[in-house]
């Protein structure tokens, strides 16, 4: 049986990026249902009535299936005197032996903290002749039935080595299992009292149990080594007599020993170890714990996916034996994943879960790391009060249970939500406690993210000394831990306070150590959007080192400081994207039968599948369910949201394993940024001026690149450009109307204020490049006000009318950008239009009766029924379309309209042959996946049956296309999720990776029929006069701007170019 369950991990609080400690919360030894379980040798009465009686002929083994709470009882036949030695092989089901004595007494075999698959032996000496029964018990637990095979190995007169060897075997069972840390502390000399006993009867496997005991002893002592040590012993002797079930959990055991050392390396091989034999014996639960110990390491280590992917198989085994205690541990430990690589929704949802599972589960220790998690994680999020509510519950609750490390823990997030508020002094005593705490333990990791906070107060109280020292000391713990993301949030901290004490020089250097441990860590997370996630959260360090560079600049304003920020600035936006676009160069795929290939389809349709549904769903709220199906309907979009998060990180991983098998993939992992240099040779050139942003918490940047120039300014901080850039979009949103114009103005005005004043006098007439950061991605730089207009706003031109204007992702993105076209063929045809689907059957297209519509034979073709039901037709994309198609040649043209307008066809690469893609339809935002953010093409073929018209964004990564430019004439193309440093998650993107050189967007809901005279104006100056793209697309801003009907920024400045320039 388990006395003592192996149970996960479970982190109190940030395993990487923080580096914290992993509290081991379930190290007790306990049953598998977590209960403990009386001392095995206590008396008691002969087995309750009601267990089945058996025979156990001498020599005969008996197998049967014994389901839990329930019992089977032997007849044995014994003489005064003699000695048992039987032994039952424990199949899945968890059991506890006992021999009853005629009299009624009885003798307990050895409670082994194993787990379900080993052999449980009881070894006895009859005092009395008669009938003696020997009870198989299996436990309680909501596990289904297993199965067991029961023998008697010895049967005989005592010896004298028999009758030593069952006092030595009363002795270990005598007392109950230590608890307290002085009743392990006193248990250690008789474990050791044992081991000689053991030795002198020559008994290994009972040294091997003796030596288990010693090590958790050691364990619960905080001494580490004394306990790897008695563990590896334990192991080998294990290993020596087959037993492998004991053999996993000593690996195990020793595992967790070499974790605490800091020898993640050696635990994760133990780990593997381990799983492996869990996996031989057919031991779920035991799999299940391997797997989330495994991740807890690899975790640590920084291989964030392979973690993910170990806690996501222990949890599934959780889920299906419906252990809420297990699976909360498991699901905490992804929400400190999720945290630390900047995806905060999936951090709290996976936090949420983890929290209503314990308290199902009615276990408070755990809650109290589960709430302390959520209180960091709201802090975060800019939510203080949420977060010291949290908090306070943990604190109470690891009080109430005596919990002094998760004491420690609670008051150190306490400290820094204190300090965070502003109330410095309460941060103080925080930190002190939590320290004073810490004295009582070996904790390191605690250690070292406490000594990091108060470094960060020191800091903010303007004591740099002291600050450096409290970031010196945990950086020393974060380098024996080998904890690489603890080491560069030292670093960072270590650099600011070097820079406020004047020493420049060590303050660069810990600055770029950070970047270098942050940029490996970056590149161990395969899925691109937690990979871009990941490095949001090390956009800090960039900020401090950017902003350190401008600092030196300014004080040798001859060094080359200032192209050198640039450098580092560029270089670490869009990193991800520029990742996929080296990649999908590096070779040839693998072949469609690749197992990888294949479920990377399998993958995607299942998504579409469940996105049709959350589709419809959404739509029956939004039509206004009847309340006694919102509840069910609610439930159901909340766990279709949870999959489907789930199911697009699973796809990038997928497609990440995809490009690492690609011949090239080793030489293009590591796309390098360009110098001041090779930007202007490689980028620049012509009449071309870059403008680089960086936005700063307390200082902002611009540089400004010619061919042969640059100049850098400081801007205000990152805090009113922000606010400013995002009234200027929703004012022009609604600048169409007559009371939005004069405020639209004056929110022009402020913004270029910000941000374009230091140009005054520097620009005259060239095409300029826009590399936005923060919300200036949702700014049309066209509308802005020209430098020299900024003395009188009511009179000022607008940019636009002296520049064409095209937006970089970065100027290193675009150099990758390039690279990649050039190795694509050039496309033969001049312009395809997809443009004016068939949405719904309100379209008077459909010949057929309403009652014809049919849904298709597979779910993912009703995916349309949701949002396409929804949309209207545009009644002047078919307009627009024959207008720009009347432009082209015919031999030049392609066009697919209305039925035709399909996502079959797109994804077929028709497209691919064209110079100029044009897509006239609804697009589609979505927040909350903005994987799924796309376009609606048609949802109906002729005959009304359904189709799946969705063109998501994980599909346009796979569109293969050549076109020097997509058009995408749909609502908010330009739009997407926002993450520091890699700017909008949006469509824009997908298309560039697809092939296009260029992607002309819109930013906000643009009018249908403003759009096609816009469009009809783009197409002319592009076909018509031969214009560049961004030539093209300002002459047509131009044209509407001087026309009365369509001289408001809504109908004119809501497009703009991202991608290629020349």
């Amino acid at each position: 049986m388990a006395r003592r369950a192996q149970r996960p991990l479970l982190a109190t609080s940030a395993l990487v990026a923080a580096a914290s400690l992993v509290l081991c919360v379930a190290c007790r030894r306990q049953s598998e249902t977590g209960e403990p379980r009386a001392s095995a040798g206590d008396a008691r009465p002969a087995a309750a009535a009601g267990g089945e009686l058996f025979p156990l002929p001498p020599g005969e083994p008996q197998e049967r299936a014994l389901a839990p709470g329930a019992s089977h009882h032997y007849r044995l036949q014994l003489a005064a005197g003699d000695f048992l030695h039987a032994v039952a092989e424990q199949h899945g089901v968890d059991l506890e032996l006992r021999l009853v004595a005629p009299d009624g007494t009885s003798a307990a075999g050895l409670d082994r903290p194993f787990g379900a698959y080993v052999e449980e032996p009881l070894i006895a000496l009859a005092e009395i002749a008669g009938e003696h029964r020997l009870e198989v018990r299996a436990f309680d637990s909501k596990r289904p039935p297993g199965r067991y095979r029961l023998s008697v190995r010895a049967l005989r007169r005592a010896t004298e080595e028999d009758r030593l060897l069952v006092a030595a075997v009363k002795d270990f069972l005598r007392r109950p299992a230590p608890a307290t840390r002085d009743e392990h502390r006193a248990a250690i000399p008789r474990w050791h009292d044992l081991l000689r006993r053991w030795r002198r009867l020559d008994e290994p496997w009972w040294q091997a149990e003796t030596l288990d005991r010693l090590g958790y002893s050691h364990y619960r002592l905080g001494q580490w080594r004394q306990a790897l040590d008695a563990y590896r012993r334990a192991a080998d002797l294990f290993a020596a007599a087959g037993d492998r079930g004991a053999l996993a959990y000593e690996l195990t055991e020793a595992g967790r020993a070499r974790a605490k050392l800091g020898d993640l390396d050696g635990a994760a091989a133990d780990f593997e170890r381990s799983l492996a034999l869990r996996l031989e014996l057919g031991d779920r639960r035991g799999t299940a714990f391997a797997h989330h110990n495994l991740a807890d390491v690899l975790h640590l280590r920084g291989e964030n996916r392979r973690a993910r992917e170990s806690y996501d198989r222990a949890l599934a085994i959780w889920e299906a034996e419906a252990d809420p205690r297990e699976m909360g541990t498991t699901l905490h430990n992804l929400g400190v994943l999720y945290a630390e690589l900047g995806d905060y929704a999936a951090a709290r949802d996976r936090l949420r879960r983890a929290e209503a599972a314990f308290i199902e589960a009615q276990s408070s220790r755990r809650l109290a790391s589960t709430l302390n998690q959520l209180g960091k994680l709201h802090r975060r999020l800019g939510e203080p009060q949420v977060a010291l509510d949290l908090l306070r519950r943990a604190l109470e609750l690891r009080r109430e249970a005596d919990d002094v490390a998760g004491q420690a823990s609670s008051l150190s997030e306490l400290g820094r939500t204190y300090q965070d508020l502003g109330r410095r002094e309460e941060a103080l005593a925080s930190y002190r406690r939590a320290l004073a705490f810490l004295d009582r333990l070996d904790r390191p990791r605690s250690r070292a993210k406490v000594l990091r906070y108060l470094g960060s107060l020191h800091h903010r109280r303007g004591d740099f000394a002291a600050a450096a020292g409290a970031y010196r000391r945990a950086l020393d713990l974060a380098r024996r831990l080998h904890e690489p993301a603890s080491e560069a949030e030292s670093l960072a901290g270590l650099a600011q306070a070097a820079r406020r004490q004047g020493d420049f020089a060590s303050a660069r250097q810990a600055l770029e150590q950070a970047l270098e441990i942050a940029e490996s860590l970056r590149l161990s997370v395969l899925a691109p959007s937690l990979r871009a996630r990941y490095f949001a959260t090390a956009q800090p360090y960039v900020d401090a080192y950017v902003d350190l560079l401008m600092e030196l600049h300014r004080r040798q304003p001859s060094a080359g400081h200032d192209a050198r920020a640039l450098e580092v600035a560029d270089g670490a936006r869009m990193r991800s994207l520029r990742d996929l676009l080296a990649t999908s160069n590096g070779g040839a795929l693998p072949a469609a039968s690749s197992p990888l290939v294949r479920r990377e389809a399998e993958l995607k349709g299942e998504i579409n599948r469940l996105e049709g549904e959350r589709q419809r769903l959404l739509r029956l709220l939004e039509d206004g369910a009847e309340a006694s199906r919102r509840a069910p309907i609610d439930a159901r979009l909340t766990a279709l949201d949870r999959s489907l998060r789930d199911l697009l990180l699973r796809l990038q991983d997928v497609r990440g394993e995809i490009r690492l098998e690609r011949p090239a993939h080793a030489a293009l992992t590591q796309p390098r940024r360009l110098s001041l240099k090779q930007i202007q040779q490689r980028v620049l050139g012509g009449n071309a001026l870059l403008l680089t942003y960086r936005l700063g918490a307390e200082r902002s940047y611009l540089w400004v690149v010619g061919g042969d120039s640059l100049a850098s300014f400081e801007l205000p901080p990152r805090a009113p450009i922000e606010r400013a850039a995002v009234e200027v979009h929703r004012l022009l949103e609604t600048s169409h109307r007559r009371t939005s114009q004069a405020a639209a103005r004056q929110a022009l005005c402020a913004l270029a204020g910000h941000v374009l004043a230091p140009l005054a006098g520097h620009l005259a007439g060239e095409h300029l490049l826009i590399v936005a950061d923060g919300a200036l991605d949702y700014v049309p730089f066209a509308a802005l006000p020209r430098p020299r207009d900024l003395g009188s706003c009511a009179t000022a031109v607008p940019l636009v009318e002296d520049h064409p204007i095209t937006y970089l992702p970065s100027a290193s993105t675009l150099a990758a950008l390039r690279r990649g076209r050039g190795e694509r063929p050039a496309p033969r045809g001049l312009l395809a239009v997809v443009a004016d689907p068939v949405l719904n059957r309100r379209d008077p297209r459909l010949r057929s009766p309403a009652g014809a519509v049919r849904a298709g034979p597979e779910d993912a073709t009703r995916a349309a029924a949701g949002a396409c039901d929804a949309l209207e037709r545009l009644p002047f994309a078919g307009r627009e379309a024959a207008a720009i198609l009347a432009l082209a040649p015919p031999a030049e043209g392609f066009q697919a309209l209305g039925f035709d307008a399909t996502k079959e066809l797109v994804q077929g690469g028709v497209l691919r042959a064209y110079r100029f893609v044009h897509l006239a339809t609804h697009g589609r935002l979505d927040a909350a996946h903005p994987e799924l953010s796309g376009l609606v093409l048609a949802c109906l073929d002729p005959t009304g049956q359904r189709r799946d018209g969705e063109l998501r964004l994980h599909e346009i990564y796979d569109l293969e296309l050549t076109a020097e430019m997509v058009v995408l004439s749909a609502c908010q193309t330009a739009l997407g999720e926002e993450i520091r440093g890699e700017g909008l998650w949006g469509l824009t993107r997908g298309f560039l990776h697809a092939g296009a050189a260029r992607v002309m967007v819109s930013l906000w809901r643009v009018g249908d029929r403003g759009t096609a005279e816009l469009m009809e104006h783009v197409y002319r100056a592009l076909l018509d006069r031969g214009l560049s793209p961004a030539a093209a697309l300002r002459e047509a801003q131009l044209a509407m701007r001087r026309d009365p009907q369509w001289a408001a920024p809504y109908h004119w400045a809501g497009f703009l170019i991202q991608g290629e320039w020349r």
